[in-house]
């Protein structure tokens, strides 16, 4: 395995997000202060978990999760709107770059689907987050695959 490919990962795919999505993209870890907006989408990831299938052959798998937050105010579907374009953008394919080399590709990862072990892009609303704050949280995920080679 390699020992980059974890930041690799991580980079290549919060990049994708943040080039997919409109609305502000925070990075789970990064210095934030979200007092000043109210409407944002923040970009969580679990893995990748490696499997050494052969001395060369690896297999990565990971989920994605973001977080989307929005104000209550006079457009009660923003929130679905956000949402939307966020689980668009789980559907366009997330290339993963070896950065430092160039920004060569190292894989490209395809979406989980199977209707049978309920593999899919998972929306699931929150609604208010308290009642003193007027602010909607939903999240999008979905888990991804690839193989790779040393």
């Amino acid at each position: 395995m390699d020992e980059h490919w974890p930041r690799w990962f991580f980079a290549s795919i919060s990049k994708h997000f943040d080039d997919n999505v409109d609305e502000h993209l925070l990075v789970e870890g990064e210095p934030r202060d979200t007092w000043d907006k109210k409407d944002f989408v923040e970009f969580r990831m679990d893995g990748p978990d490696f499997t050494n299938l052969s001395p060369n052959d690896w297999s990565a798998v990971l989920e994605v999760n973001i977080l989307v937050q929005s104000v209550i105010g006079s457009d009660l579907y923003k929130i679905h709107r956000m949402v939307g374009e966020v689980a668009a953008a789980f559907d366009i394919p997330i290339v993963i770059y070896k950065y430092g080399d160039g920004s060569t590709v190292l894989a490209c990862l395809e979406l989980i689907q199977d209707i049978r072990t309920n593999e899919a892009i998972t929306i699931n609303h929150f609604g208010r987050v308290s009642p003193s704050q007027p602010l909607l949280q939903a999240t999008v995920g979905a888990r991804f695959k690839t193989n790779l080679e040393t």
